[in-house]
């Protein structure tokens, strides 16, 4: 889980699917709180209207909760987080940003000196003819602690992916990206930057770039087929092709996705949002404390081995 600086926003705007003022009480998330105002009191009950009232630097905080839609960031650089600001170190489940099949469940546009941050979720249920998880066109965005599965492209072109980029430059940090029916990255005239991720099982292409499109791959597990074809997991640093050992990967039935749980294997102990405990296994994956040696290890709940781990 990754540690937010909310001293440099301008201000935190809070948004609570079932805010415990909502009508009906805090379990209620169809219904909203007719006061909402994006105080932690009266958070917004949905992810886009934090956005829209978003200033250049300010940051949202999403709590835990499933929130269907799909987001645009569009001319602003913000950061939108699923981890708590003011207590970054509690240990809670991503909240769900899923696009039910609508479109792009994520579009940044049009913000060259900062395209924005997202941070801490589980992004899903994408399905459009270009992206299925995250556009970015004219755009610098940071995506950091997401799992992103579950996605689809509806048309098929030779150029669709899940992670599309096209004139941007895109920072990929400590992200599992798994399980999508298309291609995990297209840079298009861009350059995605990558480390600490994992990249399982997406197909039918992996990492495609066009024209000066590039791509920067390090300490990252990525299949076999995961890297254009003139490179190999030994000529970048730290890469890999292992199996993760996902908890339980989600998977496909019958066109419909079915959800899994992307935490990794440890016989340490890793962390089980669902139970809220710790849990023990019998295997270790070997994407566990195989990150980048010289990455902060503050994002790391304790106990961690003191070198940061691939993948959310």
């Amino acid at each position: 889980m990754a540690r937010c600086e909310a001293a440099a926003a301008q201000r935190t705007l809070y948004v609570d699917d079932d805010g415990d003022l909502d009508p009906g009480g805090p379990l209620t998330p169809s219904l909203s709180d007719p006061l909402e105002d994006s105080s932690p009191q009266h958070p917004f009950d949905r992810i886009q209207e934090g956005i829209d009232a978003t200033l250049d630097g300010d940051l949202v905080f999403v709590r835990s909760g499933t929130y269907w839609e799909t987001l645009i960031v569009a001319n602003k650089d913000v950061t939108i987080t699923g981890i708590d600001p003011d207590d970054p170190n509690t240990q809670h489940p991503f909240p769900v940003i899923d696009a039910n099949s609508l479109g792009t469940a994520v579009s940044f546009v049009n913000s060259p000196e900062g395209g924005g941050e997202l941070t801490g979720f589980i992004v899903t249920g994408g399905a459009d003819d270009l992206a299925g998880a995250i556009y970015c066109d004219r755009s610098q965005p940071v995506i950091s602690h997401c799992v992103i599965v579950g996605h689809q492209v509806v048309d098929d072109l030779a150029l669709s992916g899940t992670v599309f980029c096209i004139d941007s430059n895109a920072v990929i940090t400590n992200c599992t990206i798994a399980n999508n029916l298309a291609s995990p990255i297209i840079a298009i005239g861009s350059h995605v930057a990558m480390a600490n991720c994992i990249v399982w099982d997406n197909g039918p292409n992996e990492l495609v770039t066009v024209g000066t499109g590039s791509l920067s791959v390090r300490y990252s597990n990525v299949n076999q087929t995961g890297f254009p074809a003139t490179d190999s997991a030994t000529e970048r640093p730290g890469n890999t092709q292992l199996q993760p050992l996902f908890v339980q990967p989600g998977r496909w039935a019958d066109g419909a996705w079915i959800p899994g749980d992307y935490h990794l294997h440890s016989q340490i102990g890793r962390w089980d949002p669902k139970g809220r405990a710790w849990v023990q296994d019998q295997v270790t994956s070997p994407c566990i404390n195989a990150g980048d040696p010289d990455a902060s290890v503050a994002s790391e709940p304790l106990p961690n081995g003191g070198i940061v781990s691939m993948g959310a």
